[in-house]
Formats: C-alpha cells, sequence, structure tokens
C-alpha cells in the first residue's frame, strides 16, 4: 500500500542531500481535497461517462508500455515440453497420417508451421494422438507441439520435421478444347482430402469427398478461352497447397457478341447547315449474322426502323443516322438510343445478340446559371490564405470548349482564362487574382461571365457573375501563457477509487496531486483509478491557427516510484484525442505533442484539455504552458 504524506516525508528526509531543489511537500493540514460526491462539482458535462472510458482507455494503453513502474509481464507456469513420436524425424506421409506425443500435461496442442491448421488433444496415459489431413500440403513440412493446461500452453516447443508426399491428380473432365454453355461439370481422380477447381486462376467451385466432381456455373462467365484447373486441398480446406492438376483449356459461348464501338459525332446538329448534319455508327461482328437496327426515344418508343440489314459476315461495318423519322421529318432535340439486334442459326437452336449505344440531337445554344464565386471576397497576395477564387457556374449541357472572361468594375476586360472542355453540371475554374500581365489585380469589385461553345457547335454566353479581390495579407502571432491546473480547471472525472488535492506543494501555489487509488480498492476498474481535471484558455480569433501544444510541468508525488501524468487534448467537437503529453517522473517541463488547432480550437476561440493520472500513480502538476501559433488578416 503506497500511503502519499508519510512516504513523502520520509522519502524526502532520506533523500534531502539529494533532492535539495525539489519544492517543499504541503503538509496534509494545508491540503484540500477536489471530491466527485461533495456536490462542488466545477462543470457539469452531460457525457462524464463516455470521457470516463476514454480516458481510462487512453491511460491503461500508455500504462501498459510504461514497463519501469510495472515490470516484466508473469512468466508461463508451464515449463514441459512434449515428446513427439509420430511423425518421426525426416518420415515421408500421405493422405491421413498419425500424429502423437508423450506428455505429462493435460493437453498438447499440435500446429504446422506456416499453416493455419492447429489441434488441442487430451493426453490420455501419457499420450496425445489425432489424425492429421496431409491432402492440403506437399513438401517439407515441419509439426510443432506445446504443452498446455487449458487456460495457458508453455513456450517450449517440440518440433519435427517431415514431408508430405500424396499422388499426383488429374482433372479427367472436361477434355481439352470442349465448348462449354451456362454450366461444366468437372471431375478429379484424387483419393481423398478436398478439391478446389479454379477457372483463370479463380476459385469457382469445390467438392470435399471422393469420387470428386462438382458443376461449374459459367453463365456468368465472358464468352471466349478460359482455362480450367484443380488443386488437392484437405477435407476441411484450411490448407489448399496440395497437389495441382493438369490445366483444360475450354470454350464459353453464351450468345452472338455485336459491339457498337462509336456513334460520332454525338451530339450532332442535323439542321441543314452542312457541319454536322449526321452521326455514324461504327459497329463490328464476331461472326456471320443477320442485322437490323432501330432508333429509340427515352421512353422506349421506336422512332425509326427496325431496318433489316440482311446477313452480314465478320468484322467491322457501319450505318448513317440522319436525325430524321421514319416518315422523314426532323426528330426533336434530346436523347436517343441505337439498338443493333443479330441473329444466326447453330445446331440445335438460335442464339441472338444484342448491342445499343446512345447518341444525343442538339440544335440549342449552351447555357450557364447559379454564377457565384468562392469565396465572394478572397486575398491574391500570395500567402496561402484564400490566394485564389473558384468562379462556380452550372452548365446546361457538355461543352466543347468554355473560357471565362473577367472584367473590372469599369467594365475593362482584365483576364480570360483558358479555353478548355468542360462536362455537363457544376462547373469551376479557379482565379489567382492576376491580371493578363501577370500583375495582382487591384483591389476591388470584378465580374466575369462564361463564353461557351458545345459540341455540336452551338455558340453562348453567360449572365455575368460577381467577387472580390481584397488588398489584405496574413500576419503570423504567437500566443503563449502558463496557468496552473487550478486556475484553469473547468470540470473533473474522479473515479471511486481516486483523489485530487490541493495544492500539491507549499510553493506550488494552484497545483494539483492526482492520486489514482488512493483509497487501495482490490481489482478496482479502468475508471476507478483515473484522476483527472479538465482544462481550459481562451486563445485570439484568428483567420488561420497553426499548432498548438501543452507542455505540463510537474513531477512523481512519493520520491523513489517512477510514477506519470498525463496530458490529452480535447477536440473541437468534445472528444479527447490521443495526442497531449506524457508527464515524466522527473521535476521539469514535460513537451506535448504538437497538434493542428484548427481540429482543437472551438468556434468561441476556447482550447481545452485534460491532465491527471491513472494506474495506481501519484503524480503533482505545477503549472502548464500553452503555445499557439495563429495568423491574422491586415
Amino acid at each position: 500500500m503506497k500511503s502519499l504524506y508519510p512516504l513523502v516525508s520520509i522519502a524526502i528526509a532520506a533523500t534531502l542531500p539529494l533532492a535539495m531543489s525539489a519544492p517543499s511537500t504541503a503538509s496534509v493540514d494545508d491540503r484540500h481535497r477536489v471530491l466527485s460526491a461533495s456536490g462542488r462539482q466545477l462543470v457539469h458535462r452531460d457525457d462524464a461517462a463516455a470521457a470516463a472510458d476514454q480516458l481510462g482507455a487512453l491511460t491503461r494503453a500508455i500504462a501498459a508500455r510504461h514497463t519501469e513502474r510495472q515490470g516484466a509481464a508473469a512468466p508461463s507456469l508451464i515449463s514441459t515440453k512434449p515428446g513427439i513420436t509420430a511423425p518421426a524425424q525426416d518420415a515421408v506421409v500421405s493422405q491421413l497420417t498419425t500424429v502423437s506425443a508423450t506428455s505429462t500435461a493435460s493437453i498438447v496442442r499440435f500446429s504446422i508451421s506456416g499453416s493455419a491448421w492447429s489441434r488441442d488433444v487430451a493426453v490420455q496415459n501419457g499420450v496425445a494422438t489425432t489424425q492429421f489431413d496431409t491432402f492440403g500440403l506437399t513438401g517439407p513440412q515441419m509439426l510443432l507441439a506445446v504443452d498446455c493446461d487449458g487456460t495457458a500452453c508453455g513456450t517450449t516447443k517440440a518440433a519435427v520435421n517431415f514431408s508430405v508426399d500424396n499422388a499426383p491428380i488429374a482433372l479427367t473432365s472436361p477434355t481439352d478444347g470442349a465448348v462449354v454453355g451456362s454450366s461444366v461439370v468437372a471431375q478429379t481422380d484424387a483419393a481423398g482430402g478436398g478439391i478446389r477447381y479454379l477457372l483463370d486462376g479463380a476459385v469457382v467451385g469445390q467438392s470435399s469427398t471422393a469420387p470428386h466432381q462438382a458443376t461449374i456455373d459459367t453463365s456468368g462467365v465472358t464468352a471466349g478461352q478460359h482455362t480450367l484447373g484443380a488443386i488437392q486441398c484437405d477435407a476441411a480446406f484450411i490448407d489448399c497447397a496440395g497437389e495441382v492438376s493438369n490445366q483444360v483449356g475450354i470454350t464459353v459461348q453464351h450468345a452472338l457478341s455485336p459491339v457498337i464501338g462509336s456513334v460520332s459525332p454525338s451530339p450532332f446538329s442535323p439542321n441543314g447547315d452542312g457541319r454536322l448534319d449526321t452521326s455514324t455508327v461504327r459497329y463490328s461482328l464476331d461472326g456471320p449474322q443477320d442485322v437490323t437496327w432501330e432508333v429509340r426515344d427515352t421512353s422506349g418508343h421506336v422512332v425509326l426502323g427496325p431496318k433489316a440489314l440482311g446477313t452480314q459476315a465478320a468484322g467491322e461495318h457501319e450505318l448513317t443516322f440522319k436525325g430524321q423519322a421514319g416518315n422523314g421529318s426532323a426528330l426533336p432535340n434530346g436523347a436517343y438510343t441505337i439498338v443493333l439486334d443479330t441473329t444466326r442459326e447453330i445446331t440445335g437452336g438460335t442464339i441472338t445478340g444484342h448491342a445499343q449505344r446512345g447518341v444525343l440531337i442538339d440544335t440549342k445554344a449552351p447555357s450557364a446559371t447559379q454564377l457565384h464565386a468562392k469565396p465572394g471576397t478572397f486575398y491574391p497576395i500570395k500567402d496561402g490564405y484564400l490566394d485564389s477564387a473558384a468562379l462556380v457556374s452550372r452548365l446546361s449541357e457538355n461543352l466543347a470548349s468554355v473560357k471565362v472572361e473577367i472584367r473590372d468594375a469599369g467594365g475593362h476586360r482584365v483576364r480570360t482564362l483558358t479555353p478548355h472542355a468542360a462536362k455537363q453540371g457544376t462547373y469551376r475554374v479557379t482565379w489567382d487574382g492576376r491580371t493578363s500581365s501577370g500583375s495582382v489585380a487591384t483591389p476591388g469589385a470584378y465580374r466575369f461571365r462564361l463564353l461557351m461553345r458545345d459540341v455540336a457547335g452551338n455558340e453562348g454566353s453567360s449572365a455575368f457573375g460577381t467577387l472580390t479581390a481584397s488588398g489584405k495579407h496574413l500576419v503570423k502571432h504567437t500566443f503563449a501563457t502558463v496557468l496552473t491546473p487550478r486556475a484553469s480547471t473547468i470540470g473533473h472525472l474522479i473515479g471511486g477509487c481516486s483523489e485530487i488535492f490541493y495544492p500539491a506543494r507549499r510553493s506550488w501555489p494552484g497545483s494539483y496531486t492526482y492520486a489514482s487509488n488512493y483509497d487501495v480498492c482490490y481489482a478496482p476498474s479502468d475508471t476507478q483509478l483515473i484522476a483527472f481535471t479538465r482544462h481550459s484558455v481562451k486563445v485570439p480569433a484568428a483567420a488561420r491557427y497553426g499548432r498548438v501544444r501543452v507542455d505540463g510541468y510537474g513531477q512523481r508525488s512519493v520520491p523513489g516510484f517512477n510514477d506519470v501524468g498525463f496530458v490529452f487534448y480535447e477536440t473541437r467537437s468534445g472528444d479527447i484525442s490521443s495526442s497531449g503529453a506524457l508527464l515524466k517522473a522527473g521535476a521539469g517541463w514535460h513537451g506535448g505533442d504538437g497538434v493542428d488547432a484548427s481540429s482543437f480550437v472551438t468556434k468561441k476561440h476556447t482550447f481545452r484539455w485534460w491532465s491527471g493520472t491513472s494506474d495506481g500513480y501519484y503524480y503533482d502538476v505545477k503549472a502548464f504552458r500553452v503555445t499557439l501559433a495563429y495568423s491574422t488578416l491586415q
């Protein structure tokens, strides 16, 4: 049991010549408790239970790595080692083989090095025996055995090297060169174990008992040439690294496969101006077949065709779409679908093919709406803060070319952004605040508009959007302050077995002693061991925050123990992060993590952190030093 005050007094007296610079510890009468049950809680937190769980888990994880205090893990109590009796060293085995070992323990755990196979076998009359399925392995292997007692296993393992030599397997069906449709029956001559069937290297089926046979579904397999094979596994499919069969080539064919390679141009403008009045449909056939084609609108209605093209040979073909209905009238603007249907008579029936591709008729000028800038005010002086503005709009259709024209308040063009293609929908382009000459734009109001040409050759321009260029730029600052724990406290979480006292020492006004498991509870939980206070500091408002860190000045409460304290930063959303500081046993400043302040400073310009200890540690904290880098616009 560690009593804080007697041990402190005795330790200071005994080590006085070695600790002259250490601050004096406060007497019992000078100290006060921060009591969680006194009704004097510093701040109410609805999520106190969640925060306690976070703090308990974080400190437990760090304390587990703080081995100076905890010592080495207890060694295993099992010191015996089994003796492997089968298979013999360098034995060659196959199929089902016996595995056995002599042991004085209650259980022997057998395993194969590099394999997922493992089995706990009860020892009877000093021997543990089981059967091992070797079908899933081949070549040199190592059997391992270790004594166990049902709750733990020893660390000393017995090992035997052996080899697996099962008979080769062969894929007996289908035969090489077979043509299959939606399924194929695969067979092997394997004597036992399990079999996995592989199509182009991917597992497509398996069988677990001999004679091995499986029906492979090829209905979803791409038509064409494929390779089928098999690999030997054990019956439970734990290991599948056994014998590999011969590879068989098969051809899968479900249907004809006409392909429309392109419909170009699309969109096109069949308005009789001699420019982009028709669109060419290019397609390919995978064999001789009868071809028909038609055109459908977005509702699926046929507006042209079907038109028969007769029997066409394998290879490349094309047809022309004039943008007209079956009666020769012009079709309205919109999306249409070119549909190709093919048939071919084969032995036993008819196979069919189908292909389709969209095309767009467009004789309307393009437009752009919802023009705005993000941000509406930007700062083109290069300092990394809103140096450019996104000029945003919504396009009515895909464009072959769009350029953005920027004018000042007097209507003078100051910049035209390079033309390029753009897609229908939200469109944005960035202006870096530079004029055509490369100089920074004069502070003031600006207007911008889009000049557009769609892929069908139609041209149009948008209304103007507005934005403002500012002459301000970022100026960097550093905020630094030192706070006592008591002055900066806004709340606390104290486990049922722990306490927090203040001041920690007479010469440390506003300091805290965090005493984890002060009440010496038996088998306390993580949350019972925590002793933490919550702290806050107001920081300057800023256009941009840089890095922030908290250093803690403190030391262990009791000489002779390597106790530590912790600082954990609180995110702007109120979560307790793993970033912070480990406050070491020796007296002095202990550096914290530097983190991106934008994730931690709240909208009200407040930075918060937690400080304390757990896991039975006693720790004194004198002060916190908060350092923040930030920038303002000037």
